[in-house]
């Protein structure tokens, strides 16, 4: 039910509905995941991770270091302003390019994700299968590790999609072609880094 739900919301956005919600919607997510990693509740502000939060923050939408000012704030006001600043980045993108632009290149980047994320998934379900009879031998049914394993996988297919997603739309830069006068997008300089898994994530929102 959960796959079936998940990839209805893929399919939207490669229909081209509810895109710009889509990608927000995720980024807020992911930086709910950051503040839960580097700026815990159950530590003090001098506590937090300052210089880590940076470096997510770079690597899941292209923040340069400082970007975000942390000092003096709380919590939830340094959520507001990741918030904030992330959704200028996005309307100044969309702006740029258009709304129809815009949707097209989500559902170009969607579908590269998703092809390539799918493909290994479909890899490593063959591994899971192969290796599955072993289960077995230590006196646990095959068919429950099969499942609770097969849902592992596809827990962790679903976050490098979100994550990926994500990154590439928001690293990616829309520029002008002086001698044409078109605009046309920049490739970033390198792909977008794997992120730990947010499986683990505790966060209170």
């Amino acid at each position: 039910t959960q796959m079936r739900e998940y990839l209805g919301g893929v399919r939207a956005i490669l229909r081209g509905e509810q895109g710009r919600d889509n990608v927000l919607g995720l980024a807020e997510m992911i930086a709910d995941y950051v503040l839960g990693r580097h700026f815990s509740e159950d530590k003090s502000p001098d506590e937090w991770d300052l210089p880590a939060a940076d470096v997510d923050l770079q690597e899941y939408f292209g923040l340069r270091p400082g970007s975000i000012e942390f000092a003096g704030k709380g919590r939830d006001e340094i959520r507001e302003a990741i918030l904030s600043t992330l959704h200028q980045i996005y309307d100044r993108k969309e702006g740029i390019l258009g709304a129809e632009m815009m949707r097209t290149h989500e559902k170009f980047v969607m579908l590269q994700v998703v092809d390539q994320q799918w493909k290994d998934h479909l890899l490593a379900i063959d591994h899971l299968k192969e290796g599955i009879g072993l289960r077995g031998y230590g006196q646990r049914d095959p068919l429950v590790e099969y499942k609770k394993e097969s849902f592992e996988l596809f827990t962790l297919m679903k976050e490098r999609i979100e994550d990926q997603f994500v990154q590439w739309l928001f690293r990616l830069q829309p520029v002008m072609r002086e001698a044409e006068g078109e605009i046309s997008e920049a490739q970033p300089r390198r792909a977008p880094a794997a992120m730990p898994s947010r499986k683990a994530r505790n966060v209170n929102y």
